[in-house]
């Protein structure tokens, strides 16, 4: 069944979302030639992030930020899907390895109203691939003062 998209999803200001696998012990160029992609960015454990902070753990990102033009988060997290659906036997071998692999969705309302959606059959993709998914939900505190 082919998914319309909301392109201009009326609740939302802008979404993205990020494959993001983690483990301690994270080579980023292992991760890479595994699934054949290059990631947006790693960072080993460790690593310095500012002052006083450092990583806890190695992580590999592949993000839609900047690369997909939808405010519709299931468009942006199909496009991940497609990049790494062939790859679930290696998928599968890393999270045997310990690995934790999931997608993160940053979503910012644009009334304070509404949701992303997440339909059966992204929810089914994403349960065969055996992938958590978590949201960052922020509001325009703008629009919001605009109402009170």
């Amino acid at each position: 069944m082919k998914r319309t998209y909301f392109h201009d999803y009326p609740s939302c200001t802008r979404t993205y979302a990020t494959l993001c696998i983690y483990h301690d012990e994270l080579e980023a160029n292992a991760i890479t030639e595994l699934l054949g992609i290059e990631p947006t960015y790693s960072q080993k454990k460790g690593d310095f992030l500012r002052k006083g902070h450092f990583t806890k753990t190695g992580g590999w990102f592949l993000k839609t930020l900047d690369v997909i033009y939808s405010r519709d988060v299931r468009y942006h997290i199909d496009i991940l899907i497609k990049m790494i659906n062939n790859k679930k036997h290696n998928l599968k071998l890393l999270r045997e390895q310990g690995y934790d692999i999931s997608i993160f969705c940053f979503w910012e309302s644009a009334t304070g109203n509404g949701g992303p959606l997440l339909d059966y059959q992204l929810m089914s993709t994403l349960g065969e691939l055996c992938i958590d998914i978590h949201f960052d939900v922020w509001f325009d505190l703008n629009y919001l003062e605009e109402r009170t």
